[in-house]
């Protein structure tokens, strides 16, 4: 097993820990955060479809990664929180009167992970940013928790660490590189994620008549995502709802993003790989006083680009000195720029700065 060790510039002991693991090496996370605990250190791991740092390796199936951070303990909290207690609602007696939050949810809960993270986003803090914790695949089971907090293996839910926004900033930026190729359509019938008609014909249908058959490779390699275009901002960016599934019986397609009814969306035409990397966003620049970065980019991303993905850890490397650590994801939460409106996203790589005010 090797161990990434990502430190963070601050000096002296260090406070708090994000692990990043492949999902088969849950039990052994669980022993390493057990471990970094008893050193008085807070620990909050995720499990990815492969992990990021600042080492290139083939072998980001196997690979731990982790950063380790210098902030006092009085300007964060480590939380977990059960799919019951969120439904009952949060309650706001722990939170800092300012915050931020940096929260990661088990694969199984991504829909209440949606709703919760919009809900504190436009009714408590607009900092808020984080990510679904992943498979090595998108339609694989957990094959063990997927999330720990210190000693404690979560099952299911999400955990979060709540940072005292007047000591400790968050800040994002997003990209996926996608351009959308045709005019808008509107969805007339969907059903939660699922998306049953556009322009009141058949879902799958309609898309057919101008991409030609789905094929399962499309769909597997995430080639083809929609675009989400009544969502643009005044830069030009759009999210993308990557297809999980299609059903040739009722015409559906089913979509990793909930697409609303009366929503407009286009399809979509992939970068090449040049294009991602000149217009990969310059980090270093964009978050110059940066501490630390975790970067959580889909899983779908992967697919994509296959061994190519290095291209952008090079790039994230080349532009900026911050530590950083990271995870493929089943889905992020962050904004295309820095102060923007946070949002669920599919296949963006997705870069949280952590900054000391």
């Amino acid at each position: 097993m090797i161990f990434h060790f990502i430190f963070s510039m601050f000096p002296l002991s260090h406070s708090l820990c994000f692990l990043f693991y492949p999902s088969r090496k849950s039990r052994e996370a669980s022993v390493f955060c057990k471990q970094l605990s008893g050193f008085g250190i807070q620990v909050v791991g995720i499990s990815g479809g492969g992990t990021i740092s600042r080492t290139l390796t083939s072998e980001y199936d196997e690979n731990f990664s982790l950063l380790l951070m210098d902030i006092s303990t009085s300007d964060f909290k480590v939380m977990a929180f059960s799919p019951e207690e969120i439904r009952n609602g949060l309650k706001r007696e722990f939170i800092f009167s300012e915050f931020s939050l940096l929260a990661f949810a088990s694969p199984d809960i991504f829909v209440i992970f949606e709703d919760l993270m919009d809900t504190l986003r436009d009714e408590l803090t607009p900092k808020i940013f984080g990510g679904v914790a992943c498979m090595n695949s998108f339609n694989e089971s957990p094959p063990e928790p997927s999330l720990i907090i210190n000693e404690r293996i979560i099952d299911r839910g999400i955990v979060g660490v709540f940072f005292n926004e007047k000591k400790v900033s968050l800040q994002s930026v997003s990209y996926h590189g996608w351009s959308s190729i045709c005019l808008p359509m509107e969805v007339t019938k969907v059903y939660d994620y699922t998306i049953q008609e556009i322009e009141e014909k058949k879902a799958l249908e309609f898309v057919e008549g101008f991409t030609g058959e789905l094929k399962e490779e499309f769909i597997r390699t995430c080639l083809l995502p929609l675009c989400l275009v009544d969502r643009i901002d005044c830069k030009g960016n759009f999210p993308l709802a990557t297809i999980k599934s299609i059903n040739r019986e009722t015409g559906e397609i089913t979509l990793f993003a909930r697409v609303k009814k009366g929503e407009k969306i286009s399809l979509s035409i992939p970068p090449t790989f040049q294009d991602l990397i000149e217009r990969f966003p310059e980090v270093g620049k964009i978050f110059p006083n940066s501490k630390g970065m975790i970067i959580i980019s889909c899983l779908g991303r992967r697919y994509f680009l296959g061994l190519n993905y290095e291209l952008e850890i090079v790039k994230l490397i080349e532009s900026t000195s911050a530590p950083f650590a990271g995870f493929f994801s089943c889905g992020e939460y962050g904004s295309f720029l820095p102060g923007g409106k946070p949002m669920f996203l599919n296949q963006t790589i997705t870069i949280v700065s952590i900054e000391e005010k």
